[in-house]
């Protein structure tokens, strides 16, 4: 034995490094032995289009208190705005205000099935002006709006959305022009949430 040497603190060196090892060779065993997780595979079959990616097409039309049309389409270019910015394939149709203030939706699916297949789904309806009120040299106008999203292939009604906003001008020009366009950006945005 070397001088100064402990036998016992020998002897519990050896055995607690034997021990670390032991347990070491273990958890490196453990390891390798254990499966890894796995997703689950998916389903064959077509994946749906995101509703953004199908072609839509706008169809509203402003009216005044009396539900005549107004030459500006103020609302269905704040439509436009917000759906164009938020990646929708989004366009303008050429048909009058009559086609669709009124009718039935029946009878619009029959005056906008022309567009098929370029266009898939159309935003219909019309804003109207509910309230106008002049304080001083500013007029205060109320107006409000429901469009609803058709599928030209089905007939059906996917999305029905209702909004109404207030604005203000220092002429009725003006007034219109704000309110009719912050009505459409509010649709525009809810159509963009809620259409799928």
């Amino acid at each position: 034995m070397t001088p100064g040497t402990n036998p016992r603190y020998s002897l519990g060196s050896s055995l607690c490094a034997a021990f670390i090892l032991a347990a070491g060779l273990a958890v490196l065993a453990a390891c390798g032995s254990t499966p890894r997780s796995t997703r689950p595979a998916r389903a064959a079959g077509p994946t749906p289009a995101p509703a953004a990616a199908v072609p839509l097409g706008i169809a509203v039309f402003d009216l005044d208190a009396s539900d005549n049309p107004i030459s500006r389409a103020e609302t269905a270019a704040g439509l436009l705005g917000e759906l164009s910015k938020a990646g929708f394939k989004v366009s303008a149709l050429p048909v009058s205000a009559g086609s669709v203030a009124g009718r039935q939706d029946a009878q619009v699916l029959a005056v906008l099935a022309v567009f098929q297949p370029r266009i898939q789904r159309v935003i219909f309806g019309t804003a109207r002006i509910n309230e106008s009120l002049q304080e001083g040299d500013t007029l205060i106008l109320q107006v409000a709006g429901t469009v609803k999203v058709l599928e030209l292939a089905t007939g059906r009604i996917l999305l029905t959305v209702n909004r109404s906003k207030r604005a203000q001008g220092g002429n009725a020009s003006a007034a219109l022009a704000a309110a009719f366009k912050m009505l459409g950006e509010d649709l525009g945005k809810a159509v963009a949430n809620q259409l799928r």
